[in-house]
């Protein structure tokens, strides 16, 4: 008989993130992570906006060009996936905000199909009860305890996290009401249901990205790897160099294509 999965120990981290449609993020201090989730809960009125300004800075070229250089193509599933990325992360540097964040949306579909399939969960369908979003983090947690890998509890909560901004975000049905005003959502953007102004900012990019690291940190969870954004190499600290020669270009006035 297979053990019960039980529930992750940061409830609040979980409640609290979901509100404004984000997640308990890997590769991310947990003291960092509480001072967020502090603020949120603290400010009468946290939007978008608010929550774009903490991630830009949480999401620096720095960081970004340590994750593309030494971690993704160093990854087991993303590796296949690590050229996606980092056009994605050009495309951010470039305020090309639409392209940045619905070229990335398929590699999350893509990866989290991968993961499954590798490790034996095998579900047509990918969406809903029993789908591989939820088949997968079950999967996962199972294998959490089963290997008692990292801090538990915390680990579980992360999973938690993440099946929730899935299912309840990126890949929500968007013939419901939308819960999150920012647009990030998979059928919204990949099917054209939004048009320009119903996406499009940072904020589109950034959770995607946040969602991206998971997959990566689930599979460092099933194949070996570190939990921390990897050092700076000479190779990483170019790709920043690059990436801030990119926002200063894209701060110059675009002529108008009208």
């Amino acid at each position: 008989m297979a053990t019960p999965v039980v529930a992750g120990t940061q409830q609040y981290l979980v409640d609290t993130l979901h509100q404004v449609g984000w997640i308990i993020p890997p590769y991310v201090g947990v003291q960092r992570i509480n001072h967020i989730a502090a603020t949120i809960d603290r400010s009468i009125a946290f939007g978008p906006t608010e929550l774009e300004r903490i991630l830009g800075a949480l999401y620096s070229p720095d960081m970004l060009a340590s994750m593309v250089v030494n971690r993704y193509p160093k990854t087991p599933v993303i590796e296949g996936f690590q050229k996606i990325i980092a056009e994605s992360v050009e495309g951010h540097f470039l305020k090309l905000d639409h392209i940045s964040a619905s070229g990335l949306v398929p590699v999350i579909e893509g990866i989290t199909r991968r993961l499954a399939d590798k490790n034996g969960v095998l579900v047509k369908k990918f969406t809903g009860p029993s789908g591989t979003i939820e088949a997968l983090i079950a999967h996962c947690k199972q294998h959490v305890i089963t290997k008692q890998i990292g801090a538990v509890g915390e680990c579980l909560s992360m999973l938690e996290s993440f099946e929730m901004f899935l299912s309840k975000v990126l890949f929500a049905d968007t013939n419901k009401q939308p819960q999150f005003s920012d647009g990030t959502n998979r059928h919204g953007m990949v099917h054209a249901v939004f048009a320009d102004n119903d996406f499009g900012s940072p904020l589109n990019f950034y959770k995607v990205i946040t969602a991206a690291n998971m997959l990566t940190w689930i599979s460092a969870v099933y194949y070996g790897g570190s939990g921390f954004v990897p050092n700076e190499t000479p190779q990483s600290i170019e790709h920043a160099r690059y990436y801030r020669l990119l926002s200063n270009i894209a701060s110059q006035e675009k002529p108008n294509p009208v």
